[in-house]
């Protein structure tokens, strides 16, 4: 009976994408943090969970969405619906129930304009790329949006309106940190996409473009980080250093290793670096409000 329980949990874990759904709720924190009112616990408690349930929710939603799709790439059908762990009506209630519950959450403690911008974030997630990424490669902007938005979430939570430099700044970064991702997620399994009928997403970047716009791309938004105190955000002293080490790092990796390697295996290796390289960023950011 435990062994079922822990299953079940664990479906449910993966339904809603727990580490994906996390790390959206630390990029709101982040937006909390760096408006300075990270002494506010219960506030940025209540507006971490808010985020983490909308987008467990969102996450929820698009595998009943895709559960078809889901079902044709081996990259996927391991997940709850198409493996028939779960059926669809339990998918489609966890869904709306997280979404409500983040809703209620932030609007309950952070006001209604964060909460509007996660239902704004659910719409752009849910109701565009998803059905956009069947169409057109274009798919990307609005999913960039999406990882651009859970910053300004934060930011609006604690106090901070929705043009402020900082928070401009930051979401700018999850959204140029977004594309990259997107492209090595196609490059990685893209004769997967194609199979379930994905072929007008991942029409570009093509293979040999993948290997120039995404070095490329992840060196300009580097570059990029470096004029943050032209937004309001004071890194001084040792967390300069530790940023333009972290930009450098990667840099190296993405110029000088990766591309020495061949095969899935160094896609798959450039993501864990590129997910590791806007972690990295975002702690240092929250650093600045907090030292």
């Amino acid at each position: 009976m435990e062994n079922k329980w822990i299953k079940l949990t664990l479906t449910y874990l993966n339904l809603i994408k727990f580490r994906l759904s996390a790390a959206v709720a630390f990029s709101a924190a982040a937006g909390y943090i760096l408006f300075g009112d990270a002494g506010s616990l219960k506030g940025l408690a209540a507006t971490a969970g808010g985020v983490f349930f909308l987008a467990g929710g969102a996450a929820a939603l698009n595998q009943f969405q895709e559960r078809r799709t889901d079902a044709l790439m081996p990259r996927t059908r391991k997940r709850p619906l198409p493996s028939h762990e779960l059926g669809s009506r339990s998918a489609l209630l966890t869904a709306l129930l997280m979404i409500a519950e983040g809703l209620v959450l932030l609007t309950t403690f952070a006001g209604w304009l964060p909460a509007l911008l996660g239902l704004v974030n659910v719409v752009l997630y849910n109701l565009i790329y998803t059905n956009l990424k069947r169409h057109t490669f274009l798919a990307v902007i609005p999913g960039g949006f999406v990882g651009a938005v859970p910053p300004l979430i934060g930011f609006t939570a604690a106090g901070g309106t929705l043009l402020a430099p900082q928070a401009l700044f930051l979401s700018g970064f999850m959204f140029m940190w977004q594309l990259p991702h997107f492209w090595l997620l196609l490059s990685c399994y893209r004769s997967e996409y194609e199979r379930a009928g994905f072929g007008s997403f991942i029409k570009w970047p093509d293979k040999k473009d993948s290997k120039t716009i995404i070095p490329a791309w992840i060196v300009i938004t580097s570059v990029a980080l470096l004029f943050a105190g032209e937004f309001g955000i004071a890194l001084e002293g040792g967390l300069w250093f530790l940023l333009a080490g972290v930009n450098i790092s990667v840099i190296a990796l993405f110029l000088v290793f990766i591309p020495k390697e061949k095969g899935e295996g160094s896609e798959k290796r450039s993501l864990m670096v590129l997910n590791g390289f806007g972690m990295a960023v975002l702690t240092i950011l929250m650093m600045t409000a907090l030292l």
